[in-house]
């Protein structure tokens, strides 16, 4: 997976078959936008991004993004639980939005070692979360 663009406040990578996007829209808060097939090749790329945004050195709200997702490789979702297990003082919340069923598994797999995702059924209660949350955190 080639690295498209890297900002202070964004990641992307991509290939052609889908893409993965890092965020940080407010401190404390990282957003993690996936779509088409999610490669395990890129995870090493992907977890720098998420500690570079804070996540290994602050308390964080993670919101996933995954509803345009329809594959992944197993080692997507082994090494995303790894990362947050590693880090699981951190871990205030972690939302995800999907539609795809695989998607949906994998999420629930995730959560039997994690016990905090909370799944949105729709995009706009996992949108609405999100919002909210930027909202309640004070400018820096």
């Amino acid at each position: 997976m080639d690295r498209r663009s890297s900002t202070g406040t964004g990641a992307e990578y991509g290939d052609p078959r889908g893409t993965i996007t890092v965020s940080s829209p407010a401190r404390g808060v990282i957003v993690l936008r996936m779509s088409g097939h999610a490669p395990g090749e890129v995870l090493s790329s992907v977890t720098e991004a998420l500690d570079r945004f804070g996540g290994s050195s602050a308390a964080t709200d993670y919101f996933y993004d995954v509803w345009d997702m329809e594959t992944y490789d197993s080692r997507v979702r082994v090494d995303l639980t790894a990362y947050h297990l590693k880090h699981r003082r951190l871990l205030h919340s972690l939302h995800t939005c999907a539609r795809s069923r695989v998607v949906k598994m994998g999420v629930s797999v995730a959560n039997i070692a994690l016990r905090v995702i909370e799944q949105h059924d729709d995009r706009a209660a996992f949108d609405a979360a999100l919002e909210r949350r930027c909202r309640a955190i004070e400018p820096s």
